[in-house]
């Protein structure tokens, strides 16, 4: 039957009904045309619905007892089965006004309410999955961070080497010039020289930068210096050449000054120093710890 309300379709439904069963009755069924009924319906539809069945056929419609309509509905075709005196009962269904989830605009609302259920259940589930993602490609690029600044600390080490090295081979010491100076101080006469040897030292130092996260490579302060020793053993004619000749490297800035060995009357032997500063520099700006 119709659930939305059409009261006249319902009724149209019903004597179409009843008019193919009497028909089945009278034709399949060997039966006589059909006299007289009675009719158990709402109050409701049970005028109209009696008025379309009379219109339909020449038989006189009843209205059931009132005793028999009283009672449950589930023994009423039984009851109506003992009243006709084997004729023919005919049960159809009720008609009623759609109720509850029969109601177009209750089926449409739940419809909805799972569709949006279904929406968010499902967008979760895909928020999920991008968070997910999000985090996993953060990792990666965290590790290739990590990665990079290990390889960009190699690089400024090794930027710093070749700088060391190429300024120690521009800035060699030169010896022809320090061999002037000191024959410079010796005099013509008093001093022989016996042995002069030199040698030569390298030092290079670093100061860190210092920021408010600690120590850093990039901006500290490197300084690279080059010693050259003279050892000068030589022979003296009088011991005050000896206090003359110390007197003079003391008072060259060029050259520090000390004695080695014992103290003789006719020899010394001095050990000069002549320190000169290479270079003092910023290193390269990166962004590596040290």
């Amino acid at each position: 039957m119709n659930r939305n309300g059409d009261v006249d379709s319902d009724i149209a439904k019903i004597v179409s009904e009843v008019h193919r069963a009497v028909t089945s009755a009278t034709m399949v069924g060997g039966l006589r045309e059909i006299n007289a009924g009675y009719v158990h319906a709402e109050p409701g539809l049970r005028r109209d619905l009696m008025q379309h069945l009379g219109d339909e056929f020449s038989g006189v419609l009843h209205e059931v007892p009132s005793v028999i309509g009283s009672a449950p509905q589930e023994i009423l075709p039984l009851m109506l089965l003992a009243e006709s005196n084997s004729l023919p009962v005919m049960q159809l269904r009720r008609v009623r006004p759609p109720a509850g989830f029969q109601l177009p605009q209750i089926r449409i609302a739940a419809g909805l309410a799972a569709l949006a259920f279904i929406i968010i259940v499902g967008g979760w589930i895909v928020l999920g999955q991008q968070r997910a993602s999000v985090r996993s490609r953060i990792g990666k690029l965290r590790t290739e961070l990590g990665q990079l600044q290990v390889k960009e600390r190699a690089h400024l080490r090794e930027e710093a080497r070749l700088t060391h090295l190429e300024a120690l081979i521009q800035n060699e010491p030169v010896w022809s010039g320090h061999l002037g100076a000191i024959n410079e101080l010796i005099p013509e006469k008093g001093i022989v020289v016996d042995r002069l040897v030199g040698s030569e030292s390298h030092a290079v130092s670093f100061v860190a930068q210092r920021d408010s996260r600690g120590r850093r490579y990039a901006g500290g302060n490197w300084s690279e210096s080059t010693s050259l020793v003279f050892d000068l053993n030589a022979s003296v004619g009088d011991r005050g050449e000896i206090t003359r000749f110390r007197q003079k490297l003391i008072d060259d800035p060029r050259f520090d000054v000390e004695s080695q060995g014992p103290e003789l009357p006719d020899r010394f032997l001095f050990e000069l120093t002549s320190t000169m500063q290479l270079s003092n520099y910023r290193s390269s700006e990166g962004s590596s710890d040290e």
